[in-house]
């Protein structure tokens, strides 16, 4: 396929503008995203509040007999849970607004918007993980120092 006008190849990385205009779109949106989400909170506390709750209930049901192994698990779980409202949550946001229309109008692939919503989950994921780890260090202890 021979390239069009926009996508000229760069000899000096080896790859075409396109790439990295997709890239470039992809973070910006994932900008907006981002600002979107720590303007009103509610979306990213409910997660917390979730992955809190979820650390909690495992602690009290595994006691002093859960094995690391199983710690593992649970976070895992947990933070597979997660994953899902932050994702559900993003698109939702998008579906409800009327704004997913607003960004397929954009000029750029649909691989763009899609990185740009991966990034700000994986972003927004990894908040969760750090407090989700802080969280299970401090309840399942016993499964830390094993």
């Amino acid at each position: 396929m021979p390239l069009t006008k926009i996508e000229k190849w760069d000899a000096s990385t080896g790859a075409t503008t396109a790439a990295f205009a997709t890239l470039h779109t992809a973070l910006k949106i994932a900008e907006k995203d981002l600002r979107v989400e720590f303007r009103r909170s509610y979306e990213l506390l409910s997660v917390l509040t979730f992955s809190l709750a979820s650390i909690l209930v495992c602690s009290f049901v595994s006691g002093a007999s859960a094995t690391p192994v199983v710690s593992a698990a649970f976070l895992w779980v947990i933070l597979f849970f997660a994953s899902i409202l932050v994702f559900t949550t993003s698109f939702t946001r998008e579906a409800d607004k009327g704004t997913l229309l607003g960004l397929k109008t954009i000029p750029c692939n649909a691989l763009a918007i899609l990185l740009g919503k991966i990034f700000y989950g994986a972003a927004l994921l990894f908040l969760v993980e750090i407090v989700l780890l802080a969280c299970a260090v401090v309840f399942l202890e016993r499964c830390v120092q094993s």
